[in-house]
């Protein structure tokens, strides 16, 4: 299928029935005239939200539309819906979010349960939908069309808005295949997204892209078309959703710096999370599990590909997760600084930070935050990263390079980090260019075959580069250099006179992989030193060749780590 035959279907439904809007014929047109309203139905009571009792929180501007934000409450009801009608066409959206972030709305904070919504435009009846459940913090929406496809895969690439991918590096990529169903049938649905966030291994739907995103974005699959658009109405399901009912606007962690939603007491102020919320047998009633370091790319493809605000949105309350359920590492540096609990949490925490500082238009209307903010976010976490890493003298920092999480070096989580670093680079964060070349010296002294460390075991799942136990696990200046070792060679040593490591000398040649691993590990290093290839990284060339050619007799990859190198300057 051509690219152009693939866009000219691209509006079709993500798979539920309820995201259409029935079809009207021209004669019943002045049916359609009047006011939206919504009536909310559950257990006997009906509560009718209605547009014309709103408050007009602003209009979006996107090329090709305009479209209304007017917000309605009813009551002492925490559910909020709003109406985003178009001004340039009949395209109608209706969201409903759960949810209040203070006072004694939060502390009564409760799951909704099923409720039927019937939403009419006038006395026209435009849909009806039964939510099953409502989890606290989530939110859906109803719309009468989805956006198009508008962006081509091609025009993002080379825009750097997205890592460079190639067909030529997705040889040996397989179909991914999702945890369950990928459609979107009703409200709170997954869409295949793993339900358990904090799941160990790798998954479709997390990496710098889902596998479903970047097989698109390579080969123009249909299929995965369908799924990824699925999958980002399923965020929705995400129970992370923290607007401020003062401000319309996700939570503004500047006016509230010591703000978390904590699973216990904790911040200040402190906000009742979804996860407080027990059933019958005390166990918790919405059976999504976050974790900052397995957490989902679901949104920022589709808004790039769509223009639609509901997916930029969406990105900003997952901006604000890591930030806001845990206030430790902010209060403590007075900086608002994403969750460093480990190397993979910090790089898929930024990941969301760059991308909204980079994307988010730099006027907004007030019901999201514009550019600015989320450039002020990265800010903060660049001096935070400068001062603890990048200008930190010890050798867990200035031999090994290692960042955020110390209480291992594992090499796979370093070059998240490493690719997620330079991926701000190319998108413009020239701010960030040391950070990203500091970091960038770990996977090179691990690939270059001269540091000590042997370049055919270059992607271990975990190394001590401490002799006694460190006491902080982020911050290298709390304990003494002499705890570290204090090169690569030692390092080595330490780590294969260890026997559960598996290492079996001499290698069986000095071009192949020699790792006990799953090999889906050299996948992420050959991926970052790809990357720093298109970043004028020379020195990084040789150790690519050489990881790229170990790959390739793997045969075996995914779709979201096939970064294409650089065409060399000396062919």
């Amino acid at each position: 299928m051509h690219r152009r035959d693939l866009l000219k279907g691209a509006t079709a439904s993500v798979g539920a029935a309820f995201l259409e809007m029935p079809a009207v014929a021209a004669s019943s047109s002045a049916d359609l005239s009047g006011d939206l309203s919504v009536t909310v139905s559950q257990n006997g009571r009906a509560l009718t939200y209605s547009q014309s009792a709103g408050t007009d929180l602003g209009d979006f501007v996107a090329p090709g539309f305009v479209q209304r934000c007017i917000r309605v409450d009813q009551g002492d009801s925490p559910l909020t819906i709003f109406f985003r009608p178009d001004r340039n066409s009949e395209r109608v959206e209706v969201v409903f979010e759960l949810g209040r972030m203070w006072g004694a709305a939060n502390k009564r904070a409760s799951h909704m349960g099923r409720y039927t919504a019937t939403i009419r435009k006038g006395q026209r009846v435009l849909a009806t939908v039964v939510a099953p459940n409502h989890w606290w913090f989530s939110r859906w929406r109803w719309q009468s069309s989805a956006r198009p496809v508008v962006r081509t895969a091609k025009d993002l690439i080379e825009g750097k808005l997205l890592l460079p991918y190639s067909a030529d590096a997705s040889a040996f990529a397989e179909k991914p295949e999702p945890a369950g169903p990928a459609t979107y049938e009703h409200p709170m649905d997954s869409a295949g997204i793993q339900i358990q966030l904090g799941t160990s291994g790798d998954r479709p739907d997390i990496g710098p892209v889902t596998d479903y995103q970047a097989d698109y974005l390579i080969t123009g699959s249909v299929a995965s078309l369908a799924i990824l658009r699925a999958q980002a109405e399923a965020a929705a399901s995400i129970p992370i959703h923290l607007r401020d009912e003062v401000t319309s606007a996700p939570v503004d962690f500047f006016r509230h710096p010591n703000v978390s939603w904590y699973d216990e007491p904790n911040g200040e102020p402190w906000v009742r999370p979804y996860s407080t919320i027990v059933g019958a047998d005390g166990k918790n009633a919405c059976p999504w599990e976050l974790s900052t370091s397995h957490d989902p790319a679901l949104n920022y493809v589709p808004y790039l590909l769509t223009g639609d605000p509901y997916h930029l949105e969406e990105l900003q309350f997952q901006g604000g997760q890591p930030l806001g359920w845990t206030s430790y590492h902010r209060s403590e540096t007075g900086l608002q600084v994403v969750f460093p609990d480990d190397a993979r949490s910090y790089a898929w925490s930024m990941r969301t930070i760059f991308q909204l500082a980079k994307i988010t238009p730099e006027s907004v209307p007030r019901w999201l935050q514009p550019r600015a903010y989320w450039k002020r976010i990265a800010d903060d976490n660049l001096k935070w990263f400068t001062a603890n890493f990048v200008n930190e003298s010890s050798p867990a920092c200035s031999v090994f390079h290692s960042a955020t999480g110390l209480e291992n070096l594992q090499a796979w989580q370093e070059d998240f980090l490493a690719t997620v670093l330079g991926w701000a680079v190319l998108m413009g964060f020239e701010d960030w260019r040391r950070a990203y070349r500091w970091k960038l010296e770990s996977t090179l002294a691990r690939t270059n075959g001269r540091s000590g460390w042997p370049r055919q075991w270059c992607t271990p799942f975990s190394v001590r580069i401490y002799k006694s136990e460190p006491a902080d696990f982020v911050y290298a200046r709390k304990s003494p250099s002499s705890i570290w070792q204090k090169s690569w060679a030692t390092a080595w040593e330490s780590y294969r006179a260890n026997p559960t490591k598996g290492v079996k000398l001499p290698f069986p040649d000095t071009v192949s992989w020699a790792q006990k691993d799953d090999p889906q590990l050299l996948l992420y290093t050959r991926g970052a030193l790809a990357l720093a290839t298109h970043l004028g990284i020379e020195e990084a060339r040789e150790p690519f060749e050489f990881v790229d050619r170990m790959a390739a007799k793997n045969k075996f990859t995914y779709y979201k780590w096939s970064i294409a190198p650089a065409q060399s300057r000396n062919p």
